[in-house]
């Protein structure tokens, strides 16, 4: 009886799963770029230059640290009435980690970042940036 009743609910979870509407599973920034400023916290933008934030399948990228070796990362992000406010966490073998949180609103973003690299020589690393941009057309 208990080996019929495990057939009974795998096929009505089979059934649940197969008519779930794909789209709704994946992450709602997926497919935005966004092109902007950044600057260490309560100054002005960086000269470095614009930076590109990209969503796609799930994962978050930043073109500047990619350049440093931080990989892209899973995003989370959740709809608020302030917007879509997102967080993930990108890391990098040589160059530590970088914690991402910010908020999409319409065609506009602005994120915090914290930089983070524990040294056994010196003083940790520990820097508060952030980023403001529109989305790329």
């Amino acid at each position: 009886m208990m080996y019929k009743n495990r057939i009974f609910y795998s096929f009505f979870l089979l059934l649940f799963l197969a008519s779930v509407n794909p789209s709704a599973l994946s992450a709602p920034l997926d497919g935005l770029h966004f092109i902007g400023e950044t600057g260490m916290q309560g100054s002005t933008a960086d000269q470095d230059g614009d930076d590109e934030l990209s969503f796609t399948n799930g994962m978050f990228s930043s073109s500047g640290c990619v350049e440093w070796g931080f990989s892209p990362s899973v995003y989370t992000a959740e709809e608020t009435a302030d917007g879509i406010q997102f967080m993930s966490t990108s890391l990098s073998d040589d160059h530590g980690k970088i914690v991402w949180e910010g908020t999409v609103r319409g065609k506009n973003i602005e994120t915090t970042f914290t930089w983070t690299k524990e040294r056994w020589w010196w003083s940790d690393a520990h820097q508060v940036k952030w980023f403001k941009g529109k989305l790329k057309e």
